[in-house]
């Protein structure tokens, strides 16, 4: 059994700007571009449009070091995104290929189901 890492921003309320981290880019990513042009956090607007393209947005080391996330939009009926959804792990815990496979398609599918259940 693999020890345990503390992670600085785990818990209830854990808050960090928007551009650092994928439930934040995924959430930048969809932003109207009349509201994107007043917010100061947008910052790469080419980051945006790939996140936009892929349809999720991994980091890591980004909120802090040895962790990663990885997160979807969450679409109401209209297709507007409203939330977003995500998984972050320890590196060492929880490796890229799983975030990127298992997760990500986990979280797809919870989207999807989500989804349906908005108005």
């Amino acid at each position: 059994m693999r020890p345990s890492l503390p992670i600085v921003g785990s818990g209830i309320g854990y808050r960090v700007p928007a551009h650092s981290s994928a439930l934040g880019k995924v959430l930048l990513a969809h932003l109207d571009p009349s509201e994107a042009g007043s917010r100061g956090d947008v910052r790469d607007s080419k980051t945006l449009e790939g996140i936009r393209q892929a349809g999720h947005c991994y980091v890591a080391n980004d909120v802090e070091p040895g962790f990663h996330s990885i997160a979807v939009p969450v679409e109401r009926w209209d297709g507007r995104v409203v939330a977003s959804l995500n998984v972050g792990a320890a590196i060492e815990q929880l490796p890229r290929d799983e975030m990127s496979g298992k997760v990500l398609d986990t979280l797809r599918r919870s989207a999807e189901d989500l989804r349906r259940q908005l108005v």
